[in-house]
């Protein structure tokens, strides 16, 4: 099974200004394209190309090749702008970059330095198409974008109806090496392993040409590789030692803006997982982590309830997912709730984190997803001023994608015991059928719990006594200083049940934290409103008129 979704016309969104048709001679995967702009779009008038790409609904393994190119996040893939799919085939606008098309002119002015970076980058991108089971063939430079030398596939020429394979996609590179490059200009070239079978071992012998291929123990791996590829000088290191993913805050690069409709904040984050250890099992766990979350936060256009990632780059196994800079967790505001109370501590700022988190869990829920780390330190805020910003839903690594063939306990703990449910702490049958959607519920409960508390963590590390620290009357008696309504505090007493099986469905919570939260908002003579961020644009799929039907693969 999977989703189609339909948008609404092609011609509500856009206004053409050139069309053209391909020639057969061409070779163009696409049958005519359409040179576009943004209908009441007066500021930037930037401009699109729509492809049209005729392909008939019986042709399931070509739509849903479409469909996986379309979400894709791989750095280097210059990806779709807007995707339409209507009975007969599909529309895709990309942004309108022809203007820095390679040429062979073009290649001839190139320093040393800049084709180096086009060799590594391509190698090292392709590796990773081919991993995600999509091989494209390098035949020419103009389906090469190069901007402030970082190189760009064009996916607007990928052939969908000519399935490449892996060894073809590195034959081709291969040749597109040879034929573009001259080795007395780059004599490392002599070093690669032209009789390499597999697309990885090419790229290992071109990091070693170049003497990329090494292993840090401060930084993440290939370290070297990703700044070089970034021409990153200047990073701040975030996360402490002993966590399990190194994070970079890097300032945004100026490329960006070129190849992304959406704004980012000015700086961003780099977080890499740590992929270390001798056991050999474990590191494939995390490998297989990795997989999972870079796969789940391609499910989501950055959406803004989610802290998804907006391109990664994935260097042989070591990922780095690129996010936007966020000022605070929960954690952290937490801490700044003792420093001033007054200020930071409101009936209103609980609800709104009540509200804001609990829609962000229901969004994820609804598309299959159980988040299984949900704490404080894995919320995110916009603005200190939580009434004023948005909490974003962070760190998949642990997380479970009902879509996926992943097969995961779930009676298996999270990486926090503190938020671990009753049922992960003391090991129960394995063949009770669980509802593991509840697991996500009860560390929802506990956090809104900690945060009515005014931050204060309310139970144990590992809790061996349940009615001690989350039965209805300690919960009760804990939070009636602060004379909230009973309908927050019965929510929160539903969430922390422990039978996992009398939790709630977060659409239900959802419902009553809106409630709450908008009867305590009118309650302000002035009260800010709460505001969708504007920092990218998957929230214009929500204003227009969608239908999702599914298509049975049988």
């Amino acid at each position: 099974m999977f989703q189609s979704i339909r948008i609404i016309s092609f011609d509500s969104d856009y206004e053409i200004l050139q069309e053209f048709r391909s020639s057969p001679t061409e070779n163009k995967p696409y049958y005519k394209y359409q040179i576009v702009k943004k209908k009441n779009d007066q500021e930037s008038k930037t401009k699109y190309i729509a492809a049209y790409y005729s392909v008939g609904r019986e042709q399931k393994d070509t739509v849903k090749l479409f469909y996986l190119v379309k979400k894709i996040k791989i750095l280097n893939l210059i990806n779709k702008e807007s995707f339409y799919h209507e009975d007969d085939g599909f529309i895709i606008v990309y942004p309108y970059l022809q203007n820095y098309q390679l040429s062979l002119q073009q290649m001839q002015k190139l320093d040393k330095p800049t084709k180096i970076q086009i060799i590594v980058q391509l190698s090292i991108t392709l590796l990773e198409m081919t991993k995600r089971k999509i091989s494209f063939n390098i035949t020419n430079l103009n389906q090469l974008i190069l901007i402030d030398s970082l190189i760009f596939i064009n996916m607007q020429e990928f052939h969908y109806f000519q399935q490449s394979t892996d060894t073809q996609s590195l034959n081709h590179l291969k040749q597109f090496i040879n034929q573009n490059f001259i080795l007395a200009e780059i004599q490392e070239i002599e070093l690669f392993n032209f009789d390499a079978k597999t697309m990885e071992s090419f790229t290992e012998s071109i990091l070693q040409a170049f003497n990329l291929q090494t292993k840090e123990h401060v930084e993440a791996q290939f370290f070297r590789v990703f700044c070089k590829i970034l021409n990153i000088t200047k990073y701040q290191q975030l996360a402490a030692f002993q966590a399990n993913s190194h994070i970079y805050k890097i300032q945004k690069l100026p490329v960006f803006e070129k190849i992304f409709s959406f704004p980012l904040t000015e700086e961003i984050i780099a977080k890499s997982t740590k992929i270390q250890g001798d056991d050999d099992q474990l590191i494939e766990d995390v490998k297989l982590n990795i997989t999972r979350e870079i796969e789940l936060m391609e499910l989501f256009e950055v959406n803004h309830e989610i802290a998804a990632c907006f391109k990664y780059i994935r260097i042989l196994e070591q990922s780095y997912l690129f996010m936007r800079y966020y000022c605070k967790n929960l954690r952290e505001y937490f801490d700044l709730m003792d420093l001033n109370p007054t200020v930071y501590f409101t009936k209103l700022i609980v609800y709104t984190i009540a509200y804001q988190f609990i829609k962000g869990l229901a969004l994820l829920h609804r598309a299959g997803i159980k988040h299984r780390d949900l704490k404080p330190e894995n919320l995110f805020l916009t603005n200190e001023n939580i009434v004023s910003g948005q909490i974003h839903i962070a760190d998949f690594d642990r997380s479970k994608i009902h879509s996926l063939d992943i097969d995961i306990d779930p009676l298996d703990q999270t990486n926090t015991p503190e938020y671990n449910p009753p049922e992960q702490q003391i090991r129960r049958d394995p063949t009770q059928n669980y509802n593991e959607y509840s697991v996500d519920m009860w560390q929802y409960g506990l956090t809104i719990f900690e945060a009515a508390n005014k931050g204060q963590y309310p139970g144990k590390k590992y809790c061996d006594n349940f009615d001690k620290y989350y039965s209805p009357q300690v919960i009760e008696a804990k939070l009636a200083q602060y004379k909230y309504d009973k309908e927050f505090v019965d929510a929160i007493k539903l969430c922390l049940k422990e039978d996992p099986q009398q939790r709630p469905e977060a659409r239900v919570i959802e419902n009553i934290m809106q409630s709450i939260y908008e009867k305590e908002l009118s309650k302000q003579a002035k009260g800010p409103k709460l505001q969708s961020s504007q920092s990218f644009k998957w929230q214009k799929s929500q204003q227009v008129e969608q239908q999702i039907e599914s298509i049975d693969d049988n």
